[in-house]
């Protein structure tokens, strides 16, 4: 069975290969870029989820950062902040 490769949202042309669904040529060209916005995250619904940096958190990995990342996904947020408290390596 073929692999269904997606389409470029301007020309059709077949391999997606750029952000907002767009093939090489096409995201190169500005005006044709910001026609099509950067596409959303979506849920095992369909609905577009929003994406918003959360506050970076001093909560080391373990129950209390993973208690963090249920309130986050519950916001819309993102799971990860790169500024998030991580284990130090000693």
């Amino acid at each position: 069975m073929a692999s269904k490769r997606r389409k470029c949202r301007h020309c059709g042309a077949v391999g997606v290969s750029r952000p907002r669904g767009l093939c090489g040529v096409c995201y190169y060209i500005p005006s044709i870029r910001r026609v099509y916005p950067q596409m959303q995250r979506q849920d095992h619904e369909g609905y577009r989820v929003p994406q918003k940096m959360p506050v970076p958190t001093c909560v080391l990995p373990g129950p209390a950062k993973i208690a963090v990342l249920a309130d986050r996904y519950e916001r819309g947020e993102l799971l990860h902040h790169p500024r998030d408290a991580r284990h130090r390596e000693e």
